[in-house]
Order: C-alpha cells, then structure tokens, then sequence
C-alpha cells in the first residue's frame, strides 16, 4: 500500500474522533439533561418549595398542607408531562415570582392564597391555579 494513503486514512480517522468529541461536548452544555429524580410529596408548611434550591414559603398558610407538591429544579429549561392513573380533573396550584414575566400564567386562575419565599434575585408571591382534565397534560416552564 502507499504511504500516502495510510497516513491520509489515519488522519481522517483522527479528525472524525475530534469532530465527535467536539460536537459531544457541544451537545453537552447546548441541551441540559434531565434530572435524575423530580418527586411527589405531600407539602407541609417548612418544606423546600425546590429540589435544588432552599426556598421555603415564610406565611406558612395551613391551605396548602397535604397538597401534592412536585418538586423540581428551580430553574427547569424544559416541560413536565404529568399522567394520571385514569382520565379525572385535577387542579395545579403554581408558586410565580414577582419580578419573572408571568404572561405565560394570564390565563391561570388568581388565588387568595398568601406566599413568600425568599430567594436571591426575586421572591415567590402569588399563587395561581388551572383545572386540567384527561389523565394527560403538560406544564410548561415559566
């Protein structure tokens, strides 16, 4: 064989191995994975509203004890699909952030329930609700 042509199918071999790695690191940092565990629990009043972060909700309303909290990420970049055991209504309450652009939440029902989390650039301060119904729907990031 020629000389030539193993050191051009070697170099190909090596720039394709550098092609991989540089795009799998690219993939790495462009797409975040998912977390490993997102849990359910039944809130009570001094729980973290996060599984990442330590907010707890400081007006301690007892309406909320025994709810279902799902506890995720603080800053969570993709939906949620939640699926029930069978096709029912179900209503989602949703802590929001006072300075974050809600508008995703204008069509969420207000409540009168009080909230104050403190955190480090914003605070938790109202609470919303929407009625779902089906056994499958997505919440979205916000």
């Amino acid at each position: 064989m020629n000389l030539n042509y193993i050191f051009l199918k070697y170099l190909l071999a090596l720039l394709v191995f550098f092609m991989l790695v540089i795009l799998s690191y690219w993939l790495s940092t462009k797409y975040k994975s998912v977390p490993k565990q997102v849990r359910l629990a039944n809130y009570q009043v001094g729980q973290s509203l996060y599984l990442d972060r330590e907010y707890f909700d400081t007006v301690g309303n007892s309406r909320l004890n025994n709810l279902q909290i799902v506890l995720l990420p603080r800053h969570l970049q993709f939906s949620i699909r939640i699926r029930l055991a069978e096709a029912d209504s179900i209503r989602i309450y949703r802590l929001l952030p006072n300075k974050n652009n809600n508008s995703d939440f204008q069509n969420w029902n207000d409540s009168d329930i009080p909230v104050f989390a403190s955190g480090h650039t914003c605070n938790i301060t109202s609470v919303v609700s929407r009625d779902f119904y089906g056994d499958n729907f997505v919440l979205f990031t916000g």
